[in-house]
């Protein structure tokens, strides 16, 4: 049955309905149904109340409206308590632009029936059928350069394969899960599913697609899980205080400094002594440090009282400029002028692995090296939170790997900072400090 066309006849959409009953059976291929039962708001059910091809009835002691496919009412009594439509939004997934009931709350609703005398053979079967689909030998969870594939497709996709990136996933579940940061692992079926339709579509715009398989005994709790996927909440996640050095004496000049290096201003001691007043009561667990000079020092300011030892990396260095360093900025950028405007022309793939020239790393090389340090300083730090001192250029070429937008040379300040979470794998944004798009040397 095709709930969705049927649905579609009588006017209902996720906004004012949802299936309940067996109806996530037949979504997920599981069982067909021949019925639907949904439950709606009440403008929905009172301007079906008025279409004359359902007939009113009693179904344990509530109305309903029912025809030949359809019995629908504004409750549903079951688990000791009577739901109501914003009652079942937070169990419920969205398939193919239709809102069901989860699997694990039908599974919770069925297994309760079972303790009645009069017990249904069909519920019976249901039951173990659900928890047949829900027995996993193999998880699989998909990156795209190190990054988990559905935050990679999400920051990455353009324009023009939106409307197919959605036909081909509309087989995949979306859940309704609260404010928080997940990790999706796929089964069997469900990696069946992705590698036969929106795989396809992911590899037109992302690169390094790798599968990793995962033994179902190391995930921890799911928070949903419906025989496609299984999603678990992230609980593991490192904390990183992302700041750039303070300004030094190349800065004021407006000199390119790269991997070279240049002391701090005073002006630039004064700023970083400010943001470590800022971050002062965060509980740091650990320093990292580029191993430039710039930004060592502004780590021992950073440090303050705390008895930490600067831990230095040169994968946290700025981006190298070749001969161009201790050369004005101003030449650098008249110089390499008609490169910029041929970069404007390129895809966002192909701009990343731009080279300016050969001694002048790419946008792909800096986040290379600078995301695998982080990742690593992630893993050996869960629950922790740890201080990366490093440059403007691996900063903001960072910001914009993860979507934040497009930032020029120089439009993150001296002792501006990031704050990031990541598990590992993936890093979500949550503070950023110190955008300033009218400066101009790194």
């Amino acid at each position: 049955m095709n709930i969705k066309k049927e649905l579609d006849k009588i006017g209902l959409t996720p906004d004012n309905s949802i299936v309940i009953g067996s109806g996530i059976l037949n979504a997920l291929g599981i069982r067909e149904t021949k019925d639907i039962d949904v439950v709606v708001d009440e403008d929905a059910y009172s301007h079906l109340s008025s279409d004359n091809r359902f007939e009113k009835r009693i179904n344990h002691a509530q109305e309903v409206l029912t025809d030949d496919i359809f019995e629908i009412g504004i409750s549903w009594k079951t688990l000791d308590r009577v739901w109501r439509f914003n009652d079942f939004l937070t169990n419920s997934v969205l398939i193919d632009n239709v809102r069901y009931l989860t699997l694990q709350f039908l599974l919770d609703v069925k297994r309760s029936w079972l303790k009645d005398k009069d017990v249904r053979q069909k519920d019976i079967d249901d039951v173990k059928l659900i928890e047949d689909n829900l027995k996993y030998k193999k998880l699989y969870r998909y990156t795209a350069d190190g990054e988990g594939i559905w935050s990679a497709g999400k920051r990455l996709l353009p324009e023009s394969l939106v409307d197919e990136a959605w036909e081909t996933r509309k087989w995949m579940p979306k859940p309704q899960l609260p404010e928080g940061d997940y990790r999706f692992y796929l089964t069997e079926k469900g990696k069946e599913k992705y590698d036969n339709t929106l795989l396809k579509t992911h590899q037109k715009y992302l690169s390094n697609i790798k599968s990793e398989e995962i033994d179902p005994s190391t995930i921890e709790k799911a928070v949903y899980e419906d025989g496609l996927q299984v999603v678990v909440e992230n609980n593991n996640f490192c904390t990183l205080y992302l700041v750039r050095h303070g300004e030094t004496e190349w800065n004021r000049k407006g000199i390119v400094m790269g991997q070279s290096d240049s002391p701090l201003t005073e002006e630039g001691v004064e700023q970083v002594k400010q943001t470590a007043q800022e971050l002062k009561n965060v509980p740091l667990d650990a320093i990292f440090s580029s191993d430039l000079h710039r930004a060592q020092k502004s780590a021992e300011i950073m440090k303050l009282e705390r008895q930490l030892a600067i831990q230095t990396s040169k994968a946290l260095r700025e981006r190298t400029y070749g001969r161009w360093e201790g050369k004005m900025g101003e030449d650098y950028r008249k110089n390499f002028q008609h490169l910029f405007d041929k970069v404007k022309q390129l895809s966002e793939k192909e701009a990343k692995s731009f080279k300016f020239a050969n001694d002048i790393e790419s946008d792909k090389e800096v986040i290379g090296r600078f995301i695998t340090q982080l990742r690593e300083i992630a893993v050996a730090y869960p629950n922790k939170t740890v201080l990366v001192v490093s440059h403007g250029g691996c900063i903001r070429t960072f910001l914009m790997h993860l979507g934040y937008g497009e930032m020029p040379v120089g439009s993150f300040s001296n002792a501006g900072y990031v704050k990031v979470i990541c598990d590992g794998i993936d890093f979500f944004i949550k503070e950023v400090k110190g955008v300033n798009k009218s400066n101009n040397s790194e």
